[in-house]
């Protein structure tokens, strides 16, 4: 008997996992004349809110780790404490997905304090305020700052964020971690007293340009040798014919 011609099977290939490999991804924003503070006609504050965006575009997830990093190119502010810089993800409906701060009205330790009133750019050693917020660095803005009197400029460099009423770092580029890359990614800037100090008349507040750059994770699914699968239904035939032979 020839149980080759009984025996029917299927090649089907097998499929393996591959490892998680991290790539990484810049996404570019383009900046604006920020939206500043104002008086309402009662003499309250209404706050200036600047809303920028970018299109994440892979489909892979944030990786974990501090794997998300805010860079900010040509801030312009006469006033360092009145400012709020808020970095979230949100999903195609609009839903926030998780959201933190790269700073917070810095140098101010209690609700009302007027924080630091150094400028973010615009003077004639740093003529253009560039800031990278990553949690892994080591440089304190609070701390730079507060050594600096109102006609001096932050110095560009790289700093670790921070949230409101502490110059803690707030871990903010791995709150991200395991969400989707490939969402919106949301700058918000909110001014929360009106420049003065002849501010608005020194400097046009402004951001050039912005941009996120993500540590993604991915995982492909990897081909390996193909593998015989016998069919079980014709193997049982098989047996039961060997055994009435």
């Amino acid at each position: 008997m020839n149980l080759g011609r009984l025996l029917p099977f299927f090649v089907l290939p097998a499929f393996a996992v591959g490892t998680a490999g991290a790539v990484g991804i810049t996404y570019n924003g383009a900046g604006a004349d920020l939206n500043v503070a104002t008086f309402d006609s009662s003499g309250d504050v209404i706050q200036g809110v600047t809303i920028l965006t970018v299109q994440g575009t892979d489909p892979y997830l944030v990786a974990p780790g501090d794997s998300v990093q805010v860079s900010l190119t040509g801030l312009q502010y006469p006033y360092a404490g009145d400012l709020q810089v808020n970095l979230s993800l949100e999903d195609s409906l609009g839903n926030v997905l998780m959201s933190g701060d790269a700073f917070n009205q810095i140098g101010a330790f209690n609700p009302g304090d007027p924080g630091y009133d150094t400028q973010f750019g615009n003077s004639s050693s740093i003529p253009s305020g560039n800031y990278v917020f990553d949690s892994s660095f080591t440089s304190d803005l609070w701390n730079t700052a507060a050594a600096l009197g109102s006609s001096d400029s932050i110095p560009n460099g790289n700093y670790w964020p921070t949230t409101a009423l502490s110059d803690t770092n707030d871990n903010l580029s791995a709150f991200f971690a395991g969400l989707p890359v490939n969402d919106k990614w949301v700058l918000t800037i909110y001014d929360d007293y009106p420049p003065f100090n002849g501010g608005i008349e020194e400097f046009v507040p402004s951001l050039t340009a912005w941009s996120v750059t993500v540590q993604a994770e991915t995982v492909a699914a990897e081909p390996s040798t193909a593998m015989p699968v016998v069919l079980c239904g014709g193997l049982l035939w098989v047996i039961r014919r060997r055994r009435t032979a």
